[in-house]
């Protein structure tokens, strides 16, 4: 399956994700789909980097952890790299609005939440 991906936050891009379906087990698996969908490695979405790509599939993952897994804002900001509570309240925040603002960033943030559904359930 193909997805193109464009948006000021992340360069265009062509995605193929794979045609198995696996049991989510844990948030752990929301990371490795999000890498695949965005085009980065886990050291990169775990990172510090502020650069506004990995930023933007950090925002992602923490939006959809925090929101269908229920995850607690602790153990969310732990698995991105020891990040505080506070940060990922802001990444969830962030995004929120974006998505509410810019048409863009809200299909982008549905099709990778589409695809987490689709390759994780």
């Amino acid at each position: 399956m193909e997805l193109i991906v464009k948006s000021r936050y992340c360069a265009p891009c062509v995605v193929e994700l794979p045609d198995r379906k696996i049991l989510i087990e844990s948030p752990e698996d929301v990371i490795n789909v999000a890498c695949l969908f965005f085009k980065l490695s886990r050291e990169e979405l775990i990172s510090s980097c502020r650069q506004r790509e990995i930023a933007f599939a950090r925002q992602c993952a923490m939006r959809y952890i925090r929101e269908n897994l229920r995850v607690s804002l602790l153990s969310t900001g732990k698995l991105f790299g020891s990040r505080d509570h506070t940060t990922v309240i802001h990444a969830v925040k962030t995004l929120k609005n974006l998505c509410y603002v810019d048409e863009r960033i809200r299909l982008q943030y549905w099709e990778f939440e589409d695809a987490v559904k689709r390759y994780l359930k």
